[in-house]
This record gives structure tokens, C-alpha cells and sequence, in this order.
């Protein structure tokens, strides 16, 4: 796991993240997932539901909320259970050590998906609340 950008007076984490993603071709979108990152996900928990895609892909996962910085994670997954179960497995890794990571205002229990969205490349973009 990568810190590529600390957030500065004169550039927040978020809009260095929308910068990335910028111009780039969405391949694909997951909305309204309401994901808890804290659950357990099962096989049987997303079978009516779940999504493969054709190939195992790798990809790259950036995560900017509620951190102080953007995070960058090579990733590899084959359907959206595998890509939820990794984006979970991201954010634990970053709570183990939340003062590196500048986790601020929630703890990992608040956080849910809301939206997941791939770009050309493989980018993964993925939108959290709490």
C-alpha cells in the first residue's frame, strides 16, 4: 500500500483523486451498494446479486476518505465479491495503523460503499460514506 499525496492547504485528497480519474473512460459502475465495510461477506450473501467479469483483473484501488491522504493498492479480483471483499481488506489494513493514514471522524464500523467505479486501465474508484 502506497501514500501517494498528503492532503495541503493548497490541494485537498479529494481533488487529487478526481484528478486521476479525469478524463478517463468509465468501464464500469456499482451504485447504491450501501456495503458495509465491517461485514462479513459471504459466497451466499451475493449470489442472486453478484457480478463476474470476464477475466481475473488487477487493478488499481485509490482511497481518499475519511483519510488525510490519498492510498494506492494494486488489487486483483474477478467479480464484484472478490472487489468488495479487497476494498475491505485495503481499508482494514489502513485502520490497523490510522495515524499513518490520518484516518479523522469515523471508525471503520461507519464507513459503507456507496458506489464503485472502473476506469480505462483498471483504475478503481470508489465512493465512501459513513
Amino acid at each position: 500500500m502506497e501514500i501517494i499525496f498528503k492532503s495541503k492547504k493548497e490541494k485537498s485528497n479529494f481533488s487529487y483523486c478526481a484528478d486521476i480519474f479525469k478524463g478517463k473512460k468509465k468501464l464500469n459502475g456499482f451504485n447504491k451498494m450501501v456495503e458495509s465495510l465491517c461485514e462479513r461477506v459471504s459466497d451466499d450473501e451475493y449470489s442472486v446479486r453478484d457480478v463476474s467479469f470476464n477475466e481475473d483483473l488487477t487493478g488499481t484501488l485509490y482511497l481518499c476518505y475519511p483519510l488525510s491522504v490519498v492510498v494506492k493498492e494494486e488489487i486483483h479480483f474477478n467479480s464484484l465479491h472478490t472487489l468488495i471483499s479487497e476494498i475491505r481488506r485495503v481499508y482494514q489494513k489502513i485502520y490497523e495503523d490510522p495515524i499513518t493514514y490520518g484516518v479523522w471522524g469515523h471508525s471503520i464500523y461507519d464507513l459503507v460503499i456507496e458506489s464503485i467505479t472502473i476506469y480505462e486501465g483498471n483504475l478503481v474508484d470508489v465512493s465512501i460514506g459513513s
